[in-house]
């Protein structure tokens, strides 16, 4: 069972991990990093974090009450707030473009950048509210009534107890709405040719036969992603040790 355990891991890593493989080399044939790739690349990374920040704001929020009000995961609210994680993102772009038309219309690339960070922000937000619940999850609710029992607030236990022990947790709930803001290309489709994104980027470049300056954006678009993901990774990793592991 272990052999074939460890067999499906390897052929799953192949097969993950290959065509990244292959684009990094195609990119490193190239060897060219230009400034319009950097642009599109700190563009959407800009965007993707104010949709987080936004996103994160809500998700700590809802996810605190999900996961400490077991009555509330059974109303239609949750229901609601899971719904756009289910229509095709296709979907979702054009339903934004036709409710923000007039942004669109305007002609200005500041409210093309806007409809761009909504557009993020609504595919992204039902990762943060569930990833945070998790985050909350994790805490020991005894530390809670402890610290309820000693006088402090609910106000002050959440600030001084709560959010401290659900850091990591939360930390990675954001690395995770913050790639899948990054990443989203179906959604922001519909926004071409305003402000191009990576997503939108990679298809527009490779749809128009300029292959090469795909590659590129594509090589430096998943590069930023992994070192995100590992400066995250590491800031868990002390904030863990930090905490030193309280949870029961």
């Amino acid at each position: 069972m272990r052999t074939a355990a460890t067999l499906a891991a390897t052929v799953a890593a192949i097969f993950l991990l290959l065509p990244l493989f292959v684009l990094g080399v195609s990119w490193m044939l190239q060897a060219t990093v230009s400034t319009a790739v950097l642009t599109i690349v700190l563009r959407t990374a800009v965007a993707a974090a104010v949709a987080t920040a936004i996103d994160m704001m809500f998700g700590i929020a809802v996810g605190y009450r999900l996961s400490r009000d077991p009555g509330f995961r059974r109303r239609p609210l949750r229901v609601l707030l899971q719904i756009p994680g289910h229509v095709p993102q296709a979907a979702v772009g054009l339903a934004l473009v036709m409710a923000c038309g007039g942004m669109l219309g305007s002609g200005s690339s500041w409210a093309g950048y806007a409809l761009v960070i909504v557009a993020m922000v609504f595919v992204s937000l039902p990762v943060a509210v569930e990833e945070s619940r998790r985050g909350f999850d994790a805490v020991d609710l005894h530390l809670e009534r402890v610290s309820r029992t000693l006088g402090a607030g609910a106000g002050k236990t959440f600030r001084q107890v709560t959010l401290p022990l659900a850091a990591d947790g939360l930390l990675g709930a954001a690395a995770v709405v913050f790639a899948r803001a990054f990443g989203e290309f179906a959604a922001l489709a519909f926004v071409v040719p305003f402000p191009l994104t990576v997503g939108t980027g990679i298809y527009q470049w490779f749809s128009q036969g300029m292959t090469e300056k795909a590659v590129e954006l594509a090589a430096i678009g998943a590069m930023f992603s992994l070192l995100s993901w590992v400066l995250v990774a590491g800031i868990r990793l002390w904030v863990g040790r930090r905490l030193g592991r309280f949870r029961g």
